[in-house]
C-alpha cells in the first residue's frame, strides 16, 4: 500500500439498477458481464485471452471505515487469518494446495472493504476456487494462528513507528478528521491487537461477510457459463445477513487552522504535511483533483521544481490525494532539513497560493492526463488489477462501468475544472498542518 493511497481502490452504497441476466449470455472478449446471485451476491465476469491465467476477487463493504474506537483493527487481523485455516485445511494445507496449482491466495483489506484474492493458471480454475470458496465461506480463526497473526501485526505497528512519513500521514489524519473512522490508522492499535480474540472476529465477519454486502470478480482466459457455474455451486448457499450496515455521517470540513507537533527522537529529518479534505469518489471533482495532484507531485512536479530543485528546501516533497466513501483528503508532504522548517512552510503555502491564483497550464494539464491514463492502461494488463477495478467500482457503487469510462473522465477535464476543484477544497485559512520533528529541535 502505498503510504499516502488508500489499499482499497475507488467508490457508496448501490442504488443504481441491478441488471440481472440468468443465463450467462456468450461474452464476447473485453465485455464485462453482471449477474446477481439469488441470494444477492454480485458476480462479474470478464474473459482476457491473452494468457493462460485468471484473477478472482471477492469484497465486502467494511475496512476502517467500519470500525471505531474500540474495533480499529479487525478488518486488516481478520484478512490475515482468512488464508491461515478453514473448518476443513490448516494454514499448511492451504499454502501447500495453492502452491501445487501454482497459485497465490491472499486477504487483503483496506480503508473502505476487505476480502479475499486469487490468481492461477486457467486450467486449475476448478480447484483454486475451491480454496477461495473454503477461505471466505468457513474460516475458522484458530487460536494458535490468531497468536502468529497477532505477533506479526504487533510487529508493523512498532515497526510503523519507525516509519516517520507513515507516522506523520497517521498524525495528519487524526488531526483532519474529528469523528469518521477515515481517522483511524488500518493496522490498529497495540491495546485493541493485543485484546481480540477468535470471538472478535467470528462476530465481525458474520457481520458483513454476507452477500448483499458482495462482489466476486473473475478476470483472465475462462469459460464464462463455467465460471458462473462454479460460483453458484460454492457461493449459491451463503446466508443473507441480518444486521445493518453502519450509517457512517461525513465529518465536516475543519472551518480552522489546525495544527499538531510531534517530536521523535534521533532522527535527523523534520516531517511536514500540510493539508485539506478532498472530494468523495462520487463527486465529479474527483477526476480534477486526480488531474491536480500529478502537476503538483512527482519528478517534473511543481513542488519538487520550486521546493527541491530551485530552492533546496526538501529531501522529498509531494503531494497526494486520496478519495473515499465520505470526503477524502489531499495536501502536501515535504521531508526538509529541522533548521529549513518554517522556510519549508512558507514554500508550501507560495506554491499553494500560485496556483489559487494563476491555475495550471494547458502542457501541465496535457502532461498529468497522459501520464494519468498510461498508467492506467499499464496496470489493467494484468488480470488481477482489472478485478480489482472492477470489484470496488461495483462495491463502492460507482458501476463497474467505471472502468471503461475512466480515460475519457481523465481527458475531459479543463484547466478551468482544476482550478475551480483547486478553490473549492484548498482554503489557506483552513488548513491542517502536522510537523514530525527531531527532538533536540527547537
Amino acid at each position: 500500500e502505498d503510504t499516502m493511497a488508500i489499499a482499497d481502490g475507488p467508490a457508496v452504497d448501490s442504488s443504481n439498477i441491478r441488471q440481472t441476466q440468468s443465463e450467462p449470455q456468450a461474452a464476447t472478449i473485453g465485455d464485462i458481464n453482471k449477474y446477481v446471485l439469488e441470494n444477492g451476491i454480485t458476480v462479474l465476469i470478464k474473459r482476457n485471452d491473452s494468457v493462460p491465467l485468471f484473477a478472482a476477487r471477492a469484497a465486502f463493504l467494511g475496512g476502517v471505515r467500519y470500525e471505531d474506537e474500540t474495533t480499529n483493527g479487525v478488518s486488516n487481523y481478520v484478512s490475515r487469518m482468512l488464508t491461515r485455516g478453514t473448518e476443513n485445511r490448516n494454514a499448511l494445507q492451504i499454502a501447500q494446495e495453492i502452491e501445487s496449482i501454482a497459485g497465490e491466495i491472499d486477504g487483503f483489506s483496506g480503508r473502505n472493504s476487505f476480502g479475499v484474492s486469487v490468481e492461477s493458471l486457467s486450467k486449475n480454475f476448478v480447484p483454486a476456487m475451491d480454496i477461495f470458496a473454503d477461505v471466505i465461506l468457513n474460516p475458522n480463526f484458530a487460536p494458535e494462528e490468531v497468536e502468529r497473526a497477532r505477533r506479526e501485526i504487533l510487529a508493523d505497528i512498532n515497526r510503523q513507528g519507525d516509519n516517520l512519513l507513515r507516522t506523520t500521514v497517521n498524525l495528519f489524519l487524526d488531526t483532519l478528521y474529528t469523528d469518521h473512522p477515515y481517522k483511524l490508522d488500518p493496522l490498529g492499535t497495540v491495546e485493541n491487537v493485543s485484546a481480540f480474540d477468535s470471538k472478535t472476529f467470528g462476530e465481525f465477519y458474520e457481520k458483513y461477510a454476507h452477500p448483499e454486502n458482495m462482489v466476486i470478480t473473475v478476470v483472465g482466459n475462462i469459460d464464462e457459463a463455467q465460471v458462473l457455474e462454479t460460483i453458484k455451486k460454492d457461493f449459491g448457499a451463503m446466508k443473507k445477513g441480518s444486521a445493518p450496515s453502519p450509517v457512517i455521517k461525513a465529518d465536516a470540513a475543519p472551518q480552522e487552522i489546525r495544527e499538531k507537533i510531534e517530536t521523535k527522537q534521533d532522527k535527523a529529518q523534520t516531517h511536514i504535511l500540510l493539508g485539506f479534505q478532498g472530494p468523495t469518489l462520487m463527486d465529479e471533482d474527483h477526476y480534477a483533483i486526480e488531474v491536480l495532484n500529478t502537476i503538483m507531485s512527482g519528478m517534473g512536479g511543481r513542488l519538487f521544481l520550486e521546493l527541491r530543485d530551485k530552492k533546496s528546501l526538501a529531501y522529498t516533497v509531494t503531494s497526494f490525494y486520496t478519495p473515499g466513501l465520505e470526503p477524502g483528503f489531499l495536501g502536501v508532504y515535504i521531508g526538509t532539513a529541522p533548521q529549513k522548517k518554517e522556510e519549508a512552510i512558507q514554500g508550501m503555502k507560495e506554491q499553494l497560493e500560485l496556483l489559487l491564483k494563476e491555475g495550471v497550464t494547458d502542457e501541465e494539464i496535457s502532461r498529468a492526463q497522459n501520464y494519468l491514463v498510461g498508467n492506467f492502461e499499464i496496470g489493467l494488463q494484468q488480470n488481477s488489477s482489472q478485478a480489482a477495478k472492477i470489484t470496488f467500482d461495483e462495491l463502492y457503487g460507482i458501476g463497474w462501468e467505471e472502468y471503461n469510462s475512466y480515460p475519457e473522465k481523465i481527458y475531459g477535464v479543463t484547466k478551468q475544472d482544476v482550478l475551480n476543484a483547486a478553490l473549492k477544497y484548498i482554503d489557506l485559512d483552513k488548513y491542517t498542518l502536522v510537523i514530525v520533528k527531531p527532538e533536540d529541535e527547537s
